[in-house]
């Protein structure tokens, strides 16, 4: 389903309904107010804005149970005082030079990969790492096709009134760390959103369900069967992607190229590097100009120039190929 639906199973096990995104008030009872209940300690880390503040009820607790994953997260994972259940916000939003990591479209994924790779690695190395589980999923499958159909589902609630919730969406990854996980486990148990609070009710022992959803969710504790918890094979740390990119811009600038040719050409530049601005922390641009021959130039040069010249573009591919063998090679 989309966005919003699926965030709200995650918090709720229904979405009240609602198969929208619209911006609303939500009163929907949540996994909080009975961990609550039962004295289980927790927290929601953010960013910027948390979408779990939609839920009506989630709002009295602003001030005490959520806190900057910036300012906390990691302290919290090294002084071993992670709440026995923590849930991450990501940045939703683009603010000047804070980019948002929710790998949801159009933002780029970059952010969420070094996103995670900071949220593994801080529990890794915390001494709660033995008896931890992470539950890295997204809201909804990417808008890639995918061959299986979707199976049939527990309707959560009597909100039926936009849709019947008898089935499921398209398959959305979910990945489970632990270091009770035996290595590259693969598991093809059919899971949903309402997972997440069917098992922390599983696993600390809660007195109620949230739905009929989640009352018959498949749980995730059963993949942690290790006895011995993981350590050596378990790394520390994760290769980071690649956060930079370089955008060439090549002109073979013969004689028939007029005036408004190349200010279209400067349009497309100008559209091209914004696009790759949003999407990575570093981009780099060269610019090779062909006239009698290829020869790397500054911006000026490559758009304001009055020189023309040939029409074989095959140089200035030449000399980009040189310039990424010295200066950009894919194994640096």
């Amino acid at each position: 389903g989309p966005t919003w639906p699926n965030r709200l199973f995650a918090h709720a096990a229904t979405s009240g309904g609602y198969v929208d995104g619209a911006l609303r008030s939500y009163n929907l009872r949540t996994i909080y107010q009975n961990l609550l209940d039962a004295g289980v300690d927790w927290r929601i880390y953010y960013h910027d804005m948390p979408q779990s503040l939609a839920l009506v009820s989630m709002r009295q607790f602003f001030r005490t149970k959520y806190e900057l994953f910036d300012q906390a997260f990691e302290r919290d994972c090294r002084n071993g005082l992670l709440p026995r259940y923590s849930f991450i916000e990501p940045r939703y939003f683009n603010e000047f030079t804070n980019r948002a990591n929710d790998q949801h479209p159009i933002h780029g994924v970059i952010g969420g990969e070094l996103l995670i790779a900071r949220v593994y690695e801080a529990i890794r190395s915390s001494p709660q790492w033995p008896d931890t589980l992470l539950v890295v999923t997204w809201d909804e499958h990417g808008g890639f096709y995918d061959h299986a159909p979707p199976p049939r589902a527990t309707p959560p609630d009597a909100a039926t009134q936009n849709f019947d919730f008898a089935s499921y969406g398209v398959r959305v990854p979910a990945i489970a760390v632990s270091a009770r996980i035996p290595r590259a486990t693969v598991d093809r148990t059919v899971y949903d959103h309402a997972s997440i609070p069917a098992t922390a009710k599983k696993v600390f022992g809660l007195q109620n369900f949230l739905t009929h959803r989640d009352a018959a969710a498949n749980t995730l504790e059963h993949l942690c069967w290790l006895e011995t918890p993981r350590d050596a094979d378990a790394p520390k740390t994760l290769t980071r992607p690649v956060a930079q990119a370089v955008m060439f811009c090549l002109m073979d600038v013969s004689g028939s190229m007029t005036e408004h040719m190349k200010d279209l050409a400067k349009r497309f530049y100008v559209l091209l590097y914004i696009f790759l601005k949003r999407r990575y922390k570093n981009v780099e641009v060269v610019f090779i100009r062909h006239t009698h021959q290829a020869s790397e130039v500054d911006e000026e040069t490559f758009f304001n120039s009055p020189e023309t010249g040939g029409t074989v573009v095959s140089t200035a591919l030449e000399e980009m190929q040189k310039v990424i063998a010295e200066r950009y090679s894919p194994d640096n």
